[in-house]
């Protein structure tokens, strides 16, 4: 429910999108989406969910 994102990674590879604030466009946003079967992005880099095993594989190396 926002017009814009300090995370613009999420809306370049696919997996959020911006729906604006106001009632009428967050409905044609999350209309949109169903209308598809759901978002369908790729992982950003780096974001692999595995951070915690690589930092402690770093600090116990």
């Amino acid at each position: 429910m926002r017009e814009n994102t300090e995370r613009s990674i999420t809306i370049e590879k696919g997996t959020n999108i911006l729906g604006g604030d106001q009632g009428a466009s967050i409905w044609l946003a999350a209309r949109n989406v169903m209308k598809i079967g759901g978002k369908k992005g790729s992982i950003p880099d780096l974001r692999d969910g595995k951070a915690a095993n690589k930092i402690m594989k770093i600090i116990s190396s």
